[in-house]
């Protein structure tokens, strides 16, 4: 079979929250289809997964007009006509107030303008290639239209990887009420058309049914997954010293509310308390935080006073990412504490499962603290909870000292079901099924 397949960004970033399409493709392209990558032209990334460039994905690479081009949008007269308008050049919120206005107004949610028709326009010129199925994924709204756009105009079967909400996501609460029901619309139109979907959640797959009125028999829930072979050959750091905590991925920088972002205030405020009532010995204790950290992040870090015990690593290599889970006592997992959290389950939870680390979760109840509360493997704590997060680290360190921490939190469960293989038979099968 011989895949289209449209994405952000190639190859994916070195954590896993990202990797969980490149991995179904690396299962695809191993069983012998053709997998062709669709992505905006961009510069080079840091912290990009490389081994993926290993596989034979061809690449077409689409210009797009990002919301971050907006500086070359306007020339000095336009610039002098809108100060008028916008209250004067002297504002230092000018250009941002201009591109949140294009932005609530004009662009798609992910801000790649244009994206779409330059797209089409390039693909519609390649005939030679005989493309058998077009994979997309939302939430990124330019590629999922891309796609639908191909699979329209050369009757091409449409696969949608639904992730997680465009309609219903919180950006939407941003937007002018005719940008709701457009975006509403279109994305209505390419879930209709689209031959197979698969949701990343059960909660998922009710939203599209009962928001959408999608037919039940071409939506399947397939979760995340993780690739064994990234575990295999891993030399583990055995000497251990201190209580250790590991965090793998990013964090927002702290310029929306709250419960929009992804945050280590909660975590390191709940750790400072702990310390200061002696639940936790600051001598015998290492944070790592392995990931884009967020330069607003880095004054809690002064703020609480835990220079002393914080590794901040930069971007790593995916093994080097699991290295850190497995020299680590607990594995820290932070989701938003809005509604968000409640519909979504982060890919880095599949790895976190299987390294059988007991996990410390600051997520509020939904798809993800069912997860680790079957399988046994972890503490929830609402992210909130400043106390219900301070007795969690006490009991763990308890059980660290008393050298019980694997005894309690034994994950004896079999983790099969999320196993690359697993998984990406189940996606061979429907694919091939549309043939």
């Amino acid at each position: 079979m011989n895949l289209l397949v449209f994405t952000s960004y190639f190859p994916p970033m070195a954590y896993t929250p990202t990797q969980g399409i490149w991995k179904k493709m690396k299962y695809l392209s191993d069983k012998g289809d053709k997998i062709t990558i669709v992505r905006p032209l961009t510069g080079k990334y840091h912290g990009r997964e490389n081994c993926f460039l290993n596989y034979p994905f061809k690449e077409i690479k689409i210009w797009s007009f990002s919301k971050t081009d907006i500086k070359w949008l306007f020339n000095r007269k336009h610039l002098i006509e809108l100060e008028k308008y916008w209250g004067g050049m002297s504002n230092p919120n000018f250009l941002q107030r201009v591109e949140i206005f294009i932005k609530k107004y004009l662009l798609l949610p992910d801000g790649l303008f244009l994206f779409p028709l330059f797209a089409l326009f390039r693909l519609l010129l390649v005939k030679k290639n005989n493309y058998d199925l077009i994979y997309a994924r939302i939430p990124l709204p330019s590629m999922a239209i891309a796609g639908y756009l191909i699979s329209k105009i050369k009757g091409i079967p449409l696969c949608i990887d639904y992730y997680d909400q465009w309609f219903g996501s919180a950006h939407f609460d941003n937007l002018v009420g005719y940008r709701k029901k457009l975006e509403y619309l279109i994305e209505k139109k390419i879930l209709k058309h689209a031959n197979i979907i698969f949701t990343s959640t059960k909660y998922h797959r009710v939203f599209l049914i009962n928001s959408f009125h999608i037919r039940e028999n071409k939506i399947y829930h397939i979760n995340g997954c993780v690739d064994k072979n990234d575990f295999e050959n891993i030399i583990v750091n055995k000497v251990k010293r201190k209580f250790t905590i590991t965090y793998t991925g990013s964090f927002n920088n702290l310029t929306q509310p709250i419960e929009e972002v992804i945050s280590p205030k909660p975590f390191l405020n709940s750790v400072k308390e702990a310390v200061n009532l002696g639940y936790l010995d600051i001598d015998d204790l290492e944070l790592n935080f392995v990931g884009y950290f967020g330069e607003n992040n880095y004054d809690l870090i002064k703020e609480y006073q835990l220079e002393s015990v914080i590794n901040l690593i930069d971007h790593v290599d995916h093994r080097s990412s699991i290295n850190y889970m497995l020299s680590s006592d607990v594995l820290l997992l932070v989701l938003f504490t809005g509604n968000e959290a409640k519909r979504r389950v982060n890919y880095k939870l599949y790895e976190y499962l299987w390294t059988r680390k007991p996990i410390l979760a600051l997520t509020p109840e939904g798809e993800t603290s069912e997860i680790i509360k079957s399988h046994k493997m972890g503490i929830i704590c609402n992210p909130n909870d400043t106390c219900e997060i301070i007795n969690a680290l006490r009991q763990l360190y308890i059980m660290y000292k008393n050298k019980t921490l694997n005894n309690e939190f034994s994950n004896t469960h079999d983790l099969h079901w999320c196993e690359l293989n697993t998984i990406g038979s189940k996606i061979y099968t429907q694919l091939h099924g549309l043939k």
